[in-house]
């Protein structure tokens, strides 16, 4: 009755064990397969929005064209303005050989019907815009509309008519008419992807732990097994101890044998795991290494406006590629991976390090107050994000003042809890009726190709996981200042230093 029980038990275990890795499996192929989704998703994300972004481009490009050709009369820049037409509707091949218009890219994508219609009420409108530039180019040539509004009416050229048409208060209401549309589309294939984004990157950080809970349940059965197994061979071994060294030497080598094999199902469960959370974070880091390659690949090509800051920033890009790549090695061999927010923040070093990199826009008529806080003052987090976040907040500072201006930065403890780091300037300010929106992605108040509008949006996301706060006070004409209010690190700085 007894060996009869000690059997059932053991078959229950390698049932469950085996059931186990099949869970694991199924959970890895479809970690696998979120994956995969996740990355088309990414792609697709992307190419709309540079398609988004090319429509705009081109916009641009048509009225910049027109307006050389009106203020040199350059006939090349007349050509250069029909050629970015037909591209953009298809009448020309592009730069990879393919003739097809703007339109049927973006309804070959998948794109919704509202965002469609977002794309075609930028693209008519653009389209209506031409008709504008036209009768600028005819004007130029001495050709004007008859009473069907066609150019057979010849005269003097006139190119001032042909300038006020490119710089009166119609044709930049017609020009932000474009622009609308192109930017609703672009909040809403944000709002859309970004969520499937998110919510495949949830299904794959719940798999993750499944895989980890299901593998760690797999050893502790694999441990009790062993358990099991190995007072079920004792018990044997002191019944068969009156038989010959050969039984007994077979006896000791099968349980030699059962413990490697077990040792080995073990090993390769985990890793298992490590191959699946390694493979998961090099997807995202061979796309960041591809970037790195391209921009490094562009800028030897077509060099750069700050070549220093350029070879600094690519230098960066690449220490930080090499770091998550020490970081996936080390899963490899077993590690735990730290918090991205476990690192010990030395806010003054960050800053003097900001003001390091924006040197370059720095002249001799820009004075920066430093009043720090008597003692260095640390906080827990992530030194790069909080580089980033004092980066933006300055640079902002640096853009305000412009060539002669003065930029206080103030730290101090607000109390045991929390720190206070203010940053102020006496540039040109924010009016009232946009500090409210300050906050909001692509929302700038700088001239357009000056500002993606993502700084202080980005900034105040990681202030936010830091359990910070970031605010905005700001008089149009006297300056702003911006406060950054962190949680203090637990420990006595004043003692410590």
């Amino acid at each position: 009755m007894k060996p009869t029980l000690h059997k059932k038990r053991h078959n229950v275990f390698f049932v469950y064990i085996v059931i186990i890795l099949i869970a694991i499996g199924i959970l890895s192929l479809c970690l696998l397969r979120n994956a995969t989704s996740l990355r088309d998703l990414e792609n697709t994300h992307h190419t709309l929005y540079v398609l988004g972004s090319e429509l705009k481009e081109s916009s641009e490009e048509l009225t910049k064209f027109c307006r050389n050709y009106v203020i040199t009369g350059d006939a090349s820049w007349e050509q250069k303005y029909w050629d970015i037409l037909n591209v953009r509707n298809g009448k020309k091949a592009r730069s990879n050989g393919r003739l097809i218009a703007l339109r049927d890219s973006l309804s070959k994508l998948g794109i919704t019907k509202n965002e469609y219609q977002k794309l075609v009420e930028a693209e008519d409108n653009s389209n209506a815009l031409v008709w504008t530039e036209k009768t600028a180019f005819n004007a130029m040539k001495g050709i004007y509309l008859d009473s069907l509004s066609k150019f057979t009416v010849k005269g003097s050229p006139n190119p001032i008519l042909a300038k006020n048409i490119l710089y009166n208060e119609k044709y930049h209401q017609d020009k932000a008419n474009i622009m609308r549309p192109i930017a609703s589309f672009r909040s809403m294939i944000n709002n859309r992807f970004l969520t499937k984004i998110e919510d495949l990157k949830d299904i794959n950080v719940h798999l993750v732990f499944a895989i980890i809970a299901l593998i760690i349940s797999s050893s502790v059965l694999s441990f009790y097994a062993i358990l099991v197994m190995r007072k079920k061979i004792i018990n044997q071994l002191v019944e068969l101890r009156v038989s010959n060294i050969k039984t007994e030497q077979t006896l000791q080598n099968l349980k030699n044998t059962q413990t490697k094999l077990i040792q080995v199902e073990k090993m390769a469960a985990l890793g298992t795991l490590t191959a699946g959370m390694g493979h998961e974070i090099n997807n995202p880091l061979n796309y960041i290494m591809g970037a790195y390659e391209v921009l490094n690949i562009y800028f030897e090509e077509h060099g750069s406006k700050d070549q220093e800051m350029t070879s600094m920033s690519l230098t960066n890009i690449k220490e930080g590629i090499n770091k998550v790549s020490n970081i996936v090695h080390g899963l490899n061999q077993f590690s735990r991976d730290n918090s991205n927010f476990d690192e010990d923040c030395d806010i003054h070093d960050t800053i003097d390090n900001c003001l390091l990199m924006l040197q370059h826009q720095m002249n001799d008529a820009v004075i920066i107050n430093k009043l720090y806080y008597k003692t260095p003052i640390k906080v827990k987090g992530n030194v790069g994000k909080l580089h980033q976040v004092f980066l933006n907040i300055l640079s902002n500072a640096l853009y305000a003042i412009g060539d002669k201006g003065q930029i206080t930065i103030t730290t101090q403890k607000d109390n045991e809890q929390s720190i206070r780091i203010e940053i102020s300037d006496n540039g040109i300010g924010i009016k009232k009726s946009h500090l409210h929106q300050i906050k909001d992605p692509f929302f700038t108040t700088k001239p357009p190709g000056e500002g993606t509008g993502l700084g202080m949006a980005i900034s105040d996301t990681i202030v936010k996981k830091h359990k910070g706060q970031l605010t905005i006070e700001s008089e149009e004409g006297k300056g702003s200042k911006i406060s950054v209010i962190l949680p203090l690190k637990k420990l006595n700085y004043d003692q410590k230093n």
